[in-house]
């Protein structure tokens, strides 16, 4: 199995509207640039994540 590399873009308030958010920017920017994104909780708040 390939580890997969992932660079840091945006981070989000850790409650459900910043997930929303989160979730939503990861989606669009997925069908805006064909790559993957992915949220992930870090403390108190959730980080956008883009795969290099």
């Amino acid at each position: 199995m390939v580890a997969q590399s992932w660079a840091f873009v945006a981070s989000y308030p850790g409650n459900s509207m910043g997930l929303a958010a989160c979730a939503f920017h990861a989606g669009f920017l997925r069908s805006q640039t064909g790559r993957n994104y992915m949220c992930t909780r870090a403390g108190s708040y959730y980080h956008l994540l883009k795969e290099l």
